[in-house]
C-alpha cells in the first residue's frame, strides 16, 4: 500500500467496529494535499479500484478495508477481498480532503470523519503513522507482518517455522531459511 495512505488507515483502524457500515452516510479521507493526485484522484477510479495494483493507490479503497475489517495487509490485495461487495459500497462514499493538520512530509499523517445517518461525526487523526517516529512497530508487530505475509505464500505451519529459524540464536544458513518458505512441494536449492 502507498505509504502515503498510512496514517488514513491508522485512524481507519481505530474508527474499526464503533458504528455499523449501514449507518454511514459519508466517509472523509483526510490526507496531505501534496498526495491527493496520487492516491485519490480522480475520485471515480479511485472508488472503483479493481486490481491490486489500483488498490495499493487508492485511499478510498483502503480507508473502507480499514473500516470494516480493522486491518490491511496483503490478504487485502487478493482477488476476493477485491471483489468483497461490503468495501466496494464503502469505498463509493470515501471523499478525500486536504488534510489541514498534516505533518507531511516528516510523517504520513491523516485522518478519517464518518458521517452517520443521524448526523453524528466519528473523528480519528493521526499526526504520526504506524511504523514512524515515536510509533516504531514492536518486534510483535514486526512478526505478526511477516506471518501474515509469508503465510500467503508457504501456509501457517511453514511460515511459524520459518520465523522460529529466523529467530533462533544459532547460527543458520539464508539457504536453510530460505528452504523453510519454499511452497509444500517445491524442488530447488
Amino acid at each position: 500500500m502507498c505509504h502515503f495512505i498510512h496514517g488514513c488507515l491508522d485512524a481507519a483502524i481505530e474508527l474499526h467496529g464503533t458504528f455499523a457500515p449501514a449507518e454511514a452516510k459519508q466517509v472523509i479521507a483526510w490526507l496531505p494535499k501534496d498526495t491527493l493526485p496520487i492516491v485519490a484522484e480522480p475520485a471515480q477510479a479511485k472508488q472503483h479500484a479493481a486490481t491490486d495494483y489500483e488498490a495499493k493507490f487508492s485511499a478510498p479503497y483502503v480507508v473502507a478495508k480499514g473500516l470494516l475489517y480493522g486491518r490491511f495487509a496483503l490478504p487485502e490485495l487478493l482477488p476476493a477481498a477485491l471483489a468483497d461487495p461490503a468495501t466496494r459500497q464503502l469505498a463509493t462514499q470515501v471523499a478525500c480532503q486536504a488534510d489541514p493538520e498534516t505533518q507531511f512530509p516528516r510523517y504520513f499523517s491523516g485522518g478519517v470523519t464518518v458521517v452517520l445517518r443521524n448526523g453524528d461525526r466519528l473523528q480519528r487523526h493521526v499526526a504520526v503513522n504506524k511504523g514512524a517516529g515515536t510509533r516504531a512497530l514492536s518486534a510483535a508487530d514486526i512478526e505478526a507482518k511477516f506471518l501474515s505475509n509469508a503465510a500467503l505464500h508457504v501456509g501457517d505451519a511453514a511460515a511459524r517455522r520459518a520465523l522460529e529459524a529466523i529467530l533462533d540464536p544459532r547460527p543458520r544458513t539464508t539457504r536453510s531459511v530460505m528452504a523453510l518458505l519454499r511452497p509444500q512441494g517445491a524442488v530447488g536449492g
